[in-house]
């Protein structure tokens, strides 16, 4: 277990009943999930309830705060802002899905092109400046470690609704929400007539529908000959 790991409580304990904690994976309950091996904390609690005890190897976990966290692209992408749960791979998390329990969110991006990013180079230079202390990126393949924010959740139920928005006809409108991840259902409601069907398959026949629909704007079209107002409603 080393600096960036997401950890968990197992099912061991210490002389002194203390749980033992263990390399975090999709196969625990995230109730398990603790946070993340710390590499420089700024606050450290608890220390030295083991300082007479050199037989253990103590680690500072943070629960929460900016860390250096190690990830995957096993879920895809990661962007600044989305928030992440834990992967298949031990002490490593990912970009979390709709529903997905969320560990951290993310401060940098990933696409494995990098596998230590600015960000964490430099808190790792600063702490061997201050104290000599190296850091040890033998990363597995396919991992990678960027700073995330350690913020434990137990799902994103994230939602979004826009305000009625003008769409001329045959025109179209780019609306902007707050998701910060690309919503997986997406309804519209039309003023007029109390219009309110699920688009999610973009159109299904109807001269209302969206496109363009990232993780941050949405692309309202009406294809009619006359100008309504449009509502969006967005969900992970």
């Amino acid at each position: 277990m080393e600096e960036g790991d997401v950890v968990a409580i197992s099912n061991e304990y210490s002389e002194e009943g203390i749980p033992i904690l263990s390399k975090a994976n999709s196969k625990n309950s995230f109730t398990q999930t603790l946070g993340v091996v710390s590499t420089d904390p700024g606050l450290l609690m608890g220390g030295n309830f083991f300082q007479n005890r050199p037989d253990l190897i103590v680690k500072p976990i943070a629960l929460t705060g900016r860390v250096p966290l190690k990830v995957s692209l096993e879920n895809g992408d990661i962007h600044a802002g989305d928030p992440l749960t834990i992967s298949s791979k031990a002490g490593v998390a990912m970009k979390a899905k709709a529903g997905d329990p969320i560990i951290a969110v993310a401060l940098e991006s990933y696409d494995g092109s990098i596998q230590v990013s600015k960000g964490v180079n430099t808190i790792e230079n600063d702490l061997y400046k201050r104290k000599r202390e190296i850091i040890s990126n033998n990363l597995e393949s396919g991992v990678g470690k960027i700073l995330a924010f350690v913020q434990k959740q137990e799902s994103e139920q994230r939602k979004f609704t826009s305000q009625w928005t003008y769409v001329k006809a045959h025109g179209s409108v780019k609306v902007k929400h707050n998701l910060g991840i690309i919503p997986s259902q997406v309804t519209l409601q039309r003023s007029d007539s109390g219009y309110n069907r699920d688009i999610t398959n973009k159109g299904l026949g109807t001269l209302f529908y969206y496109k363009s629909l990232t993780r941050d704007s949405i692309i309202l079209v009406n294809d009619s000959n006359k100008g309504f107002y449009i509502k969006v409603s967005l969900s992970l």
